[in-house]
């Protein structure tokens, strides 16, 4: 994510004095114009004046960094991924399941994510499949 901001560190150190000010919660979150506005400082600024001066911790700016980070990592891995579309009407000789035949798929993704998709007619778990492995080829 490039970040592009105008401010100075006092405008931003404004900025928290008014949110700080304004809030109903005082334990409410950081809004993520402000961490966008952090972010933009850190890139000018060494990261311990950013902290001391805005009244942030170490630790919430590594952690907040960490979260972007990740977010920006799938956001990423969506743009990127090879999508695969299945035609099962066409390819569908019958499409009445045999009684008792149903399969299921799982997908499980390198951050934990899985997707189960249950209870397919073994005919359109098989052109899924082939379907899907054709693609591939």
């Amino acid at each position: 994510m490039t970040l592009f901001c105008l401010d100075t560190l006092d405008d931003v150190k404004r900025d928290f004095a008014k949110w700080r000010a304004s809030r109903d919660n005082k334990k409410g979150k950081i809004p993520d114009r402000l961490w966008d506005k952090v972010f933009s400082m850190l890139a000018e600024y060494p990261a311990g004046e950013v902290i001391k001066e805005l009244g942030l911790s170490g630790s919430q700016v590594s952690a907040k960094r960490k979260q972007r980070n990740a977010q920006e990592a799938i956001s990423k891995s969506l743009e990127t991924s090879d999508f695969v579309e299945l035609n099962l009407s066409s390819s569908m000789p019958n499409n009445t399941p045999t009684p008792n035949t149903y399969s299921r798929i799982e997908i499980r993704r390198p951050d934990g994510s899985v997707l189960t998709i249950g209870h397919l007619p073994e005919q359109t778990m098989m052109q899924v499949l082939n379907q899907f492995t054709q693609a591939v080829n």
